[in-house]
């Protein structure tokens, strides 16, 4: 009697350890499906956040580059009206046509806000209002001076950012850049409409 005891405890035991192994193994399993599916939803939640900050950033970049590219090309036409290498040279047709035309002159963009003619020197001959200065210590001016392509420049000016473009005038029979025109694009200004999170630093 006391063997038969001894056997069915055992057995018991037997059945009571597979059982406790199998609920761990069980366990295990369950842990284990429930950690790749919160992987796999965390790396899917973050490849769409992700994707929508590029979309996002994607249009910020085309809002920002859009009225820069009007800026550039509308002093790219500008340059080739003869009045300007006249202005250079001549300070009466400076002061019957180019002064009162940069005075009144309005880019078709709110944002840009300024326009200098301005002599080798980096003297301002002739400008708006808004922009009294030609930034002629900027290396930007010289290297236009000395290449005659234009460029384009970060700048913070009294607390605000603002973007700058130089543009050449190049006199038509010798070939040689002789004076600049400077344009000025307020970017804070620009960039107001874009979220935080994607403001010119990112």
């Amino acid at each position: 009697m006391m063997l038969d005891a001894l056997r069915q405890w055992s057995r018991r035991s037997l059945a009571n350890t597979f059982a406790l192994r199998a609920t761990s193994i069980a366990l295990l399993s369950v842990l284990l499906v429930a950690s790749v599916s919160v992987i796999i939803l965390l790396r899917t939640e973050h490849q769409a956040v992700e994707a929508e900050f590029r979309h996002d950033a994607q249009t910020a970049v085309e809002r920002v580059e859009a009225p820069l590219k009007v800026v550039a090309v509308t002093l790219d036409d500008l340059v080739k009206s003869p009045m300007f290498a006249t202005a250079l040279l001549d300070s009466g047709g400076r002061a019957a046509y180019a002064r009162p035309f940069l005075q009144n002159y309005r880019f078709p963009l709110a944002v840009a806000n300024g326009l200098a003619l301005c002599d080798l020197n980096g003297d301002l001959l002739a400008g708006s209002e808004t922009l009294a200065e030609c930034g002629a210590d900027r290396p930007e001016f010289a290297q236009v001076l000395a290449d005659g392509k234009p460029r384009q420049a970060w700048q913070v000016s009294n607390g605000r950012q603002q973007w700058l473009f130089y543009q050449g005038i190049t006199f038509p029979y010798t070939g040689t850049t002789e004076g600049l025109l400077v344009a000025r694009v307020d970017l804070d200004e620009l960039l107001l409409p874009l979220p935080g999170e994607l403001k010119l630093a990112s």
